[in-house]
């Protein structure tokens, strides 16, 4: 998948947050592209810090999440 590097829709003080987390958004196949305007995956570890609390603006979407890899979650 293709990387997207544009300036990520909703996500608020994206600046201040920039440390706590790590958000990849990726261009669609084209057998999808139809469809999704894109994929994103978004990964952090606080441990050892503070709880962080991330604001966002939603947009109209829907959101799918793959936890298989962290089924206790």
């Amino acid at each position: 998948m293709n990387t997207m590097q544009d300036y990520p829709k909703g996500v608020l003080r994206g600046k201040a947050a920039e440390h706590k987390f790590t958000l990849n958004r990726y261009r669609p196949g084209e057998d999808t592209g139809f469809f999704v305007e894109r994929y994103w995956a978004i990964s952090w570890d606080l441990r050892g810090e503070e709880p962080h609390l991330q604001n966002k603006l939603p947009y109209p979407c829907v959101n799918l999440v793959d936890n298989s890899q962290h089924p206790s979650y």
